[in-house]
């Protein structure tokens, strides 16, 4: 017992120091990059169109482009 309470802070701790040593890698330089953030002057617009698509036909798509 007194190793599992040694052993579960020690883990925690090891996924931890993981976690922060990723870098940070800038996304928006790949192909397919889409920067929602600009997207809030849109929403006062009557022309909008809003396309729902499930995930079996992006599942579909997805195949078709390999």
């Amino acid at each position: 017992m007194k190793r599992l309470l040694i052993l579960i802070p020690i883990i925690f701790l090891i996924t931890a120091l993981t976690n922060y040593a990723q870098e940070k890698e800038d996304y928006s330089k790949y192909p397919g990059y889409v920067d929602f953030g600009n997207l809030a002057p849109l929403m006062n617009k009557d022309n909008i169109t809003e396309v729902n698509i499930d995930g079996y036909l992006l599942y579909i798509e997805s195949n078709m482009s390999e």
